[in-house]
């Protein structure tokens, strides 16, 4: 597994089972994002310090690649297509997006968003990225294979995050102010059915094995929730909110990254046991890890 800190410019690697680190890698100045190819094992870190994107080998630690990014850009987010073939990358210093061809490693398409961004999230089917505007409660489609802006909705919540299902044509949107969370028809752009998730959500992650969503929100509380039975199921407690997570499909675990704690948690699914902390140098950005769904 992989992990980018604040302050850091090296990424900290660990095996993901004893939860032990394994070494360090030096990458760049801030890296800020992560996003993994696990079947061409390769590796895109986003460095904000420096306006580029990584490509690295996994086998070998190697720079495989690089992309600069334009002056000031600041890479913030980045989302990689179920194919691997296209990185979208959330680039809040020109308000813009870039569409990575990461066959050829080149930027084939930038847009340019029409407010502050909030958070990005991909579609399968068809070939989406959304972009959340929390600010302006408005939501941006991007059509990845073309490189271009399909239109800004406005919408009646204030929306911080989101997620696609992996059934065409939904996707689920956690909002400001509210404690529901919002089923989209990507189709027509409308509100199909809310469920409730209790207040001050901050990330939402759909876990493709079982189309259960995750909610992570304010007071430390990860709630899951079926939207098949629109309501939550389970939940997860921490001491402090979760910055990220991500969902492990061979042991079953969820790893966290708090907010605050310089720390790695991992818990396991089916019984919540904690399993074991990771001590990090900083509090930790972004996750990646081998075998997450």
């Amino acid at each position: 597994g992989y992990v980018c800190t604040a302050g850091s410019d090296s990424l900290t690697l660990f095996d993901k089972r004893s939860m032990q680190v394994v070494g360090t890698l030096h990458v760049g100045s801030e890296p800020s994002a992560l996003a993994l190819d696990q079947q061409q094992g390769r590796l895109y870190v986003a460095l904000a310090g420096e306006d580029a994107v990584l490509a690295i080998e996994v086998a070998t630690g190697r720079i495989v690649g690089r992309i600069a990014l334009r002056l000031g850009d600041r890479p913030k987010e980045m989302e990689l297509s179920s194919a691997g073939q296209v990185l979208a990358v959330l680039n809040p210093g020109s308000q813009s997006l870039s569409v990575i061809d990461t066959a050829g490693f080149y930027e084939k398409g930038r847009i340019r968003l029409p407010t502050e961004a909030s958070g990005l999230f991909l579609e399968k089917m068809p070939l989406r990225a959304y972009v959340t505007h929390r600010r302006s409660s408005s939501l941006s489609a991007i059509d990845l294979r073309g490189a271009s802006l399909l239109g800004t909705v406005s919408l009646d919540e204030a929306p911080i995050d989101g997620t696609a299902s992996d059934a065409a044509g939904i996707f689920y949107l956690i909002n400001d102010f509210t404690a529901v969370l919002s089923v989209f028809d990507s189709s027509s752009m409308t509100v199909r059915e809310r469920i409730s998730v209790g207040p001050d959500a901050t990330l939402i992650r759909n876990d493709s094995a079982t189309g259960l969503l995750y909610v992570a929100r304010q007071d430390g509380e990860i709630a899951v929730v079926d939207p098949r039975s629109l309501m939550a199921i389970d939940s997860y407690r921490l001491q402090e909110p979760a910055a990220e997570f991500a969902i492990e499909n061979e042991e079953n675990v969820l790893f966290i990254l708090p907010r605050q704690a310089a720390q790695l948690v991992k818990i396991n699914l089916i019984s919540k046991r904690e399993l074991a902390r990771l001590p990090l140098d900083s509090a930790g950005r972004a996750i990646a890890v081998m075998g997450e769904r």
